[in-house]
């Protein structure tokens, strides 16, 4: 809100001030996604898939926590993930505490363009 009065109020155009005031005015509601993943991974699917998610996340600038379920410290938000998804196949991508998917489902999300909405908080 200070930027945009600030904005408002100055004798010359400054574009850089009018895009801080949009940005700042148009923020998301905050957004908590969570990768959860293993340090154990049995198979090379399950690598591709761990690297693919990554990758997509990274390319799409997302804030994300990675929790590696090999962990002892981490039982409790495996229990928790297990009850949010039903399964028990790894990786796994959850937004808000609700199960996305796994690489294929996520893909299928990218292709239909629902991904972007999902990871902006706006689905």
């Amino acid at each position: 809100t200070l930027d945009r009065i600030r904005c408002n109020s100055l004798d010359f155009f400054d574009p850089f001030a009018v895009f801080i005031s949009i940005r700042i005015l148009s923020n998301p509601a905050m957004v908590e996604v969570t990768f959860f993943t293993s340090s154990i991974m049995s198979s090379t699917k399950m690598q591709k898939s761990h690297q693919w998610i990554k990758q997509l996340l990274d390319m799409k600038n997302i804030k994300y926590e990675e929790v590696d379920l090999a962990l002892e410290e981490n039982a409790d938000r495996k229990a928790k993930m297990f009850e949010a998804s039903g399964i028990r196949l790894l990786p796994q991508l959850h937004v808000n505490g609700k199960f996305y998917g796994d690489m294929e489902e996520l893909q299928l999300l990218e292709d239909d363009g629902q991904l972007d909405a999902i990871l902006s908080g706006n689905a």
